[in-house]
């Protein structure tokens, strides 16, 4: 029985300190990630416009609902998340796309917003997402520093892009647009 109550306590302060660790760490963050996709801007912005079209190329979207104000809401396996559109330039030939999504679900232990560029580059469309973010959690900030980083999410978006228009492109890091 008591080494029950020690394993428990042990546990208890575990959680307490990696809590006080995460208490230290910055709420907000910003990283960026780019992909090189072999499609022009055209064929690369029409999947990226059309959220009601993602679950045909993201595995972890079962659904896309589009709301009224132009927004729209994933339905993943496990969650609902609802996005407002703050702005939506597609491509043309002398400047490059930008789309610009934010969280609006204020429940969530996370939040922010993206920024998407599509841009020629030579034969191919450069697409980058910077991500202006907030882990309002202390436990998941420590484990976003640890254990994943806040680019994956950014990075299977982009990996799945590429395979849905037949890229085998990776991401990398870029720098953060603003």
């Amino acid at each position: 029985m008591s080494w029950i109550v020690i394993g428990l306590g042990a546990v208890v302060a575990l959680v307490a300190l990696v809590a006080a660790v995460g208490l230290t760490l910055r709420a907000d963050h910003q990283c960026a990630r780019t992909i090189a996709i072999a499609r022009s801007p055209a064929e690369v912005w029409a999947v990226i416009a059309d959220p009601a079209g993602y679950p045909a190329w993201r595995r972890d979207l079962t659904r896309v609902e589009l709301l009224a104000d132009g927004g729209f809401r994933e339905h993943g396996r496990h969650d609902a998340i609802a996005y407002t559109l703050e702005d939506d330039r597609p491509p043309t030939a002398g400047a490059p796309g930008r789309r610009v999504t934010r969280i609006v679900d204020a429940g969530l232990p996370y939040g922010g917003r993206w920024i998407i560029a599509v841009a020629a580059e030579g034969d191919a469309t450069r697409v980058s997402i910077t991500e202006d973010g907030f882990i309002r959690n202390p436990i998941f900030r420590v484990l976003s520093r640890t254990v994943f980083s806040v680019a994956s999410t950014q990075e299977r978006w982009l990996t799945a892009l590429a395979r849905h228009l037949g890229s085998a492109a990776t991401p990398t890091p870029t720098p953060p647009a603003s």
